[in-house]
């Protein structure tokens, strides 16, 4: 059995090692030509995905907070949900927006 995988193995040496021509690879996405276009990009799909999912989590804070009735506890737990969701809702922006100021100032700097 290692001898017949031996022996395919070695068949395919000949077919690599003096392969004539190199080609070249296509992008597998198209239209982005550098890692910030490409991390723009992935932050844009991000971003399409976050706002709704943000929007539904403050309606369900809101919900929280009515159905609450004023019993403390529930208000507490409604204050949680509402700071987590203001603090996920930062950090999605946030991040759009530092890596909007990094590809500016690359760009000032010639790079």
């Amino acid at each position: 059995m290692k001898k017949i995988f031996y022996l395919i193995t070695l068949s395919f040496i000949p077919a690599t090692s003096f392969a004539e021509g190199v080609t070249k690879l296509a992008s597998p996405t198209p239209g982005v030509g550098t890692l910030f276009d490409f991390v723009t990009a992935i932050l844009n799909i991000v971003i399409k995905i976050s706002i709704p999912v943000v929007s539904l989590a403050f309606i369900w804070t809101g919900y929280l907070f009515v159905s609450a009735n004023g019993v403390e506890a529930k208000i507490t737990e409604a204050k949680y949900w509402l700071y987590k969701t203001v603090i996920a809702t930062a950090i999605i922006f946030g991040a759009v927006v530092i890596a909007t100021i990094v590809k500016n100032t690359i760009g000032l700097l010639g790079g």
